[in-house]
């Protein structure tokens, strides 16, 4: 019985005013995170072979431990500067996502200026938005339908002005090297003529090599070769300039488009970006 009492004592004048402390202190305010992330470094895009690539810097947010989701928004349009705006005008190029600094945007459109953001969320959903950036996708220079690459030509000064994709059909299984003529061109009227080439009858283009970027003119494209399926080379379209780039078909397939980086303007031929092939 004596432990009893002293027991009840202890809880009465020891454990209970704890307690009481406790609650009184625990009113909730210090519980709830309103503050969003800061995002970081902004958002470069790249034009890509397959896409926009995006990359961002690694927003902070201490309440979250780093556990970070983000989300990739694009327009056609400048509308998406704001989290609300985003949410209303833009379409989703990648799901929340936790712990990700870049991203390839596919499914675009050739030739078309395209508006990205990220908005980056913390464990309570606050959210924040990074500053908008722009880019233009990659144009295909592309055969048509049913015909293969079988050579190029075009226009050159400092610079390749222009790029020319000669095409050919495929005639039961066997391409018709005869019927060859200019297909798609990208560029200007600048410089002078080169080519026409064609590979040998029979063949077709399986690579293309060069330069991309030559002096001031840093998206263009400095100097371009074709090789053919029987190994054989066009001539080199000007030499040398800034960054070398060399696009293979895998074994077996035909060249059926170059993928060209877009230049404002139209007034001379963009980067190459890679070949395509069936």
């Amino acid at each position: 019985m004596l432990v009893v009492v002293r027991l009840l004592k202890l809880i009465k004048f020891f454990v209970l005013p704890v307690l009481f402390a406790l609650t009184a202190c625990d009113d909730g305010s210090s519980s709830a995170d309103t503050s969003p992330p800061v995002v970081g470094t902004g958002i470069t895009a790249t034009d890509g072979s397959t896409g926009v690539v995006l990359n961002w810097g690694a927003a902070s947010d201490p309440p979250s431990n780093g556990l970070l989701s983000y989300k990739v928004i694009y327009s056609t349009a400048n509308n998406i500067s704001t989290v609300s705006d985003a949410t209303a005008n833009g379409t989703m190029g990648m799901d929340w996502t936790i712990s990700v600094t870049n991203t390839t945007v596919t499914g675009l459109t050739s030739g078309t200026l395209y508006y990205f953001t990220v908005l980056v969320r913390d464990t309570s959903s606050n959210t924040s938005i990074y500053p908008v950036v722009s880019a233009t996708t990659a144009q295909l220079l592309a055969c048509p339908s049913g015909q293969i690459m079988t050579g190029i030509s075009g226009r050159k000064g400092g610079i390749i002005d222009k790029l020319t994709v000669r095409c050919a059909p495929v005639v039961g299984g066997a391409v018709d090297t005869a019927a060859t003529a200019d297909s798609s061109t990208l560029g200007g009227s600048g410089g002078v003529a080169f080519g026409p080439f064609t590979c040998p009858t029979g063949e077709w283009v399986t690579g293309v090599n060069g330069y991309n970027a030559s002096g001031g003119f840093t998206d263009s494209m400095s100097s371009v070769q074709v090789t053919c399926s029987g190994s054989s080379q066009s001539p080199s379209y000007n030499t040398g300039g800034n960054t070398a780039f060399n696009y293979s078909c895998a074994a077996g397939t035909k060249a059926t488009a170059f993928v060209i980086s877009s230049v404002w303007g139209g007034n001379y031929t963009g980067f190459m970006r890679g070949i395509t092939c069936q």
